[in-house]
Parts: C-alpha cells; structure tokens; sequence
C-alpha cells in the first residue's frame, strides 16, 4: 500500500514538472531591465505604420522613438517557439514599465504600465496603459520606488484590429484629485488613443462655453 501510494505521488510530481516545463517553453517569456526598444533587437517601435506596414507600438507617446534615452523600459516579451537568433518573432504579450523621477519641478515621481500582444510577429488584440503617480521623497533610481504608494490618474484600454488597422473599443478613464472628479471618454474605433488626444479631447469638453471653439460643415 505504502509503495502504491509513493509511486502515485511520484508520478504526479513527474507529471506537474513536465506541465511546468512545457508551459515555460510555450510562453518563452523574456524579461529585461533598463532598455531602449531599439536595444531588444525586436524590430517595434512604428507608432503609426507606413503603406503596406501596420504599426508595431501602440500609439500612446506622440513624441515616441525607440532610440530615445527618455523612453527606457523595464519589463519582458512573449516570443514564439518558431523564433532564431536572426529571425526573432513576437506571439504573445509585452509588458513595459517606464520610471521618470523628480518631474513636475521636482515634485513628483511617475509610473507608466503599458501592455499590448502580438500575434504571428504582429501587433494584434488588448492594449492597456495605465499611469501613477507618487510625491518625490529623495529616490535616485528605480530601486528606490519599492515602497512607493502609487496612486493612478489615468489609463486607456483598446483593442488593435488587425485586419482593419484601427484600434477599437477605445476607453479612456483619468482622475482629476484637486476636483475629486474622474473623466471618462469612449469610442467605437478610430486611428489614435494617444495622450495627447484624450487631453485635447478633454479640455474641449470642459471648456466654458466662450472659450470653446465652435465647428461648423457647409456646403462651399
């Protein structure tokens, strides 16, 4: 009974390592540090696509370039199975963290989260931003935000279609703590979910009436 009993328990320990180790390999995930996309030699970083081309970034950072020092990530990517040292393939997710310390004259540190996946080496399927922010108290680095209280003031989530090039079901939430309110946008598709966007879209919107700008289409 005992030798049964050893021997089951020796076969499911076997079992759930293969488990283990196959879904390691099926997910194949790459974590990094302190890197410049240009760095991970992924071939992404086009916000806004060229012809024939889709983009491979979301375009969240108007002013994005993946050569650029100011956007440093830390985070990991999804490659597929089928990828080579030369030919390395995207299927799966990517997650980046962006730090900037002592940003508003000073004041304040900065936490940018930002998530999207790949299918088949192409940018396809969830995207979700989200941006935090926490008082400056003397860090220098990343090391020193651990027990940082972050608190959130805003994000987006969007899918990327694709077969159509747009992004859809689009969803921009921000919180305003000096007027304890929160804004919400939403929008069926369209081709930009970029910061700069929801903030033009947002001061229209909550503009006095004389200073907002008045739209008209006729006929000429």
């Amino acid at each position: 009974m005992q030798t049964n009993k050893y021997y089951s328990m020796k076969y499911f320990f076997s079992l759930f390592l293969v488990m283990v180790v196959i879904t390691a390999q099926a997910q194949n995930r790459i974590n990094f540090k302190s890197k410049k996309l240009s760095e991970l030699n992924l071939h992404i970083g086009n916000i806004y696509g060229l012809e024939m081309f889709r983009p491979t970034f979301p375009l969240i950072w108007k002013n994005f370039d993946s050569n650029n020092e100011e956007f440093t990530f830390s985070g990991y990517y999804t490659l597929d199975l089928k990828s080579t040292t030369e030919n390395r393939i995207l299927n799966g997710e990517v997650k980046l963290i962006r730090h900037q310390l002592q940003v508003a004259e000073g004041t304040m540190n900065i936490k940018e989260e930002l998530v999207f996946n790949f299918k088949d080496g192409e940018m396809n399927g969830l995207i979700k931003y989200d941006s935090y922010y926490a008082d400056y108290n003397g860090e220098t680095s990343e090391a020193d935000l651990k027990n940082v209280v972050w608190k959130k003031d805003c994000s987006i989530r969007a899918n990327y279609n694709y077969d159509e090039a747009r992004y859809e079901n689009i969803i921009y939430s921000a919180q305003i703590e000096w007027e304890r309110t929160k804004i919400m946008i939403t929008q069926g598709s369209g081709f930009d979910i970029s910061l700069d966007y929801f903030q033009i879209l947002t001061r229209l919107n909550t503009a006095a009436p004389n200073e907002k700008p008045i739209f008209k289409k006729m006929p000429y």
